[in-house]
C-alpha cells in the first residue's frame, strides 16, 4: 500500500492512501487529492496505482508550473519509488509505501552506545514525519513543560511499544531510582552524549535493571548548548516484546531535538516572567533606570537583594502640621494633596536616581544604594531643594497653605528589602 503524507503550509499535516486506478492531483472539486492553491492547475497531475504489481506512477498533466520528484522537474511518466518527495506548486508529497522493508530501519539494535548524528535526524524527518509533527504540535502549543512532556512520553511509549517512558529533566537526575529507571544506563548516556541501548543480561546487567526486570531499555539525552539538559528514557519487559530498531532510534534521537528546544523555550518564558513580576515590583521604589542594577543583584545568586551597609544620603520629606491640615479639610481634601505630594516627590526622587519608600504623610528616600552611584550627598540635596521648590508652586493649586519639612543625613547604614517574595518591603536601619 501507497502513503502520501502531504504538507500545505500553513495546514495540519494530512495523509492520503493511493487508490487502485488513477488518482487525480488538483484544485477541481472533482479530484481524488483536492489541493486548492494558487500555485496548482485544476487537474495538475495523476498517480496511477496498480494495486496487482502494487506499483504507482506518476504523470504530469501540462501543469502550468510542473511537477517535480526529489528537485527535479518530471516530463514523462515517473516510477514512484518508496521515500520520494513530490512537489506541486507549493505543496510537499512525501510517498511512504508500506510493505518496503529497509532492513536499515527495521533491523535490530545491537547493544551500547549509539552517537547522535544528523544522519539519524534527517533520516527520522523522511521517515516519521506525522509523528513528529504531532509531537512538535503538542510541545510548542503548551506552556506546561510537565504536562507537555507527559503527553509526548505517551505518545512515544504507544509508537514505541515500551512499558515505560519517561522524559526525565536534569534537576532529576538523582532520582531516576524512584522513578523506576536504572541510573547506571542514563549516566553513561549523560556522561557519553549518546543513546544507549541495553539487553538483558544476567551477567552484565544492574541490579536495578534486574529488579525492574527491565528486558531492552533506550535511553537517549536531550542536549542544549553541549549540555545534556534531560532524558528521554524507556525500556521493555515484556519478554516478547521486540528489541528497538533503527527507526525507533531516528525518532528518540528527532524528539530529543524537539524537546530540547521546547525545554529551553520554556524556560526562557519562566525567566522573562519571573524577572517582568520582579521588575514591576521594584519599580515601586526605584526609578526605572535603577531596576536594571537590582535585576543584575537578582541574577548572581537567584535572590532579591539581601539587606546590606552600605554609606549612603536618606532624605525625609513631610508635610508640616498635617495632623490639623487633615481635620480641616476633611480625608477626601488631604487625600488629593496627599496624592499629588506623593506624585511630585517620587518623580523628583527618580530622577536622582534615588529609593522611595512612603511613611504616612512623608517619604523616605535612599541615595546611593547602586554602585554607579558616586554623587548621592549631591544627589539627596539636589531632590530636597526640587522638592521644596515644586510643592511652593503646588500651593496655589492647594487653596490651603501646605509647607513640606525636609532633612538629609549621610552616613552608614543598613538598607535592603525585608518579607516573603509575594510582599517585599524596601527598609532602611540605623
Amino acid at each position: 500500500m501507497w502513503t502520501l503524507r502531504i504538507h500545505i503550509p500553513g495546514y495540519r499535516l494530512q495523509e492520503y492512501s493511493l487508490l487502485p486506478g488513477k488518482n487525480i492531483i488538483g484544485r477541481d472539486k472533482g479530484n481524488s487529492i483536492i489541493l486548492d492553491r494558487p500555485s496548482i492547475s485544476r487537474q495538475h497531475a495523476q498517480i496511477d496505482y496498480d494495486s496487482n504489481s502494487d506499483t504507482a506512477t506518476l504523470l504530469d498533466l501540462s501543469s502550468t508550473n510542473g511537477t517535480f520528484v526529489n528537485n527535479q522537474q518530471i516530463n514523462s511518466r515517473y516510477t514512484i519509488q518508496h521515500r520520494d518527495t513530490i512537489h506541486i506548486g507549493s505543496v510537499t508529497i512525501k510517498v511512504h509505501h508500506h510493505t518496503t522493508k529497509d532492513s536499515s530501519t527495521t533491523a535490530e539494535l545491537s547493544e551500547g552506545t549509539h552517537p547522535i548524528t544528523r544522519e539519524l535526524l534527517l533520516g527520522a524527518l523522511d521517515l516519521h514525519t506525522v509523528l513528529l509533527y504531532e509531537v512538535a504540535e503538542r510541545l510548542n502549543t503548551i506552556t506546561d513543560l510537565n504536562k507537555a512532556l507527559t503527553e509526548v512520553s505517551s505518545l512515544l511509549k504507544k509508537h514505541m511499544g515500551a512499558d515505560r517512558c519517561k522524559i526525565i529533566l536534569k534537576e532529576q537526575f538523582d532520582k531516576l531510582h524512584e522513578l523506576g529507571f536504572p541510573k547506571t544506563i542514563a549516566q553513561t548516556a549523560i556522561d557519553q552524549k549518546s543513546t544507549v541501548i541495553k539487553y538483558r543480561d544476567t551477567e552484565t546487567t544492574s541490579a536495578s535493571a534486574m529488579l525492574l526486570r527491565v528486558r531492552s531499555a533506550l535511553c537517549t539525552p536531550v542536549i542544549s548548548n553541549d549540555e545534556v539538559i534531560a532524558l528521554i528514557y524507556m525500556y521493555k519487559t515484556n519478554p516478547e516484546s521486540n528489541s528497538f530498531t533503527q527507526s525507533e532510534l531516528e525518532i528518540t534521537i528527532a524528539i530529543s531535538h524537539q524537546a530540547a528546544l521546547t525545554i529551553q523555550r520554556v524556560i526562557l518564558f519562566s525567566k522573562l516572567q519571573k524577572e517582568q513580576k520582579l521588575r514591576q515590583m521594584f519599580q515601586r521604589f526605584i526609578s526605572p533606570q535603577e531596576v536594571n542594577y537590582f535585576l543584575d543583584e537578582y541574577q548572581k545568586d537567584h535572590e532579591t537583594p539581601k539587606l546590606k551597609e552600605r554609606y549612603v544620603s536618606i532624605l525625609f520629606a513631610d508635610i508640616e502640621n498635617s495632623t490639623a491640615l487633615a481635620e480641616k479639610l476633611g480625608a477626601k481634601g488631604f487625600g488629593e494633596i496627599l496624592r499629588q505630594y506623593y506624585t511630585t516627590a517620587t518623580e523628583i526622587v527618580f530622577k536622582n536616581r534615588g529609593i522611595v519608600k512612603y511613611l504616612g504623610d512623608g517619604i523616605l528616600a535612599v541615595f546611593g544604594m547602586t554602585e554607579n552611584t558616586s554623587q548621592h550627598e549631591q544627589e539627596a540635596v539636589q531632590t530636597g531643594l526640587a522638592i521644596l521648590e515644586t510643592m511652593s508652586k503646588l500651593t496655589n493649586s492647594f487653596k490651603h497653605s501646605v509647607h513640606t519639612g525636609i532633612g538629609v543625613k549621610t552616613g552608614p547604614a543598613v538598607v535592603g528589602y525585608v518579607g516573603p517574595p509575594q510582599r517585599l518591603e524596601f527598609t532602611v536601619l540605623g
